[in-house]
């Protein structure tokens, strides 16, 4: 479970749907990979980093966005 990415996308206001539509994968998809089910792909994490970055000025790093 990536506790930190759920942290970060609650403070930034952003939805598993919201987020879900943004990657162009289904929330059910996204749920499974923030749960840890499947695992997300480096343009998704990286799309995701990016997303996250842009509403939030800590500039969070990859590594500590993605930590399990």
């Amino acid at each position: 479970m990536y506790r930190i990415l759920k942290a970060e996308m609650v403070r930034v206001n952003i939805s598993i749907k919201q987020l879900s539509m943004k990657l162009d994968i289904t929330e059910r998809s996204l749920r499974n990979k923030i749960n840890g089910v499947t695992e997300f792909t480096l343009s998704e994490s990286l799309k995701i980093h990016e997303i996250i970055n842009e509403k939030t000025k800590l500039n969070i790093s990859l590594e500590e966005l993605f930590e399990r």
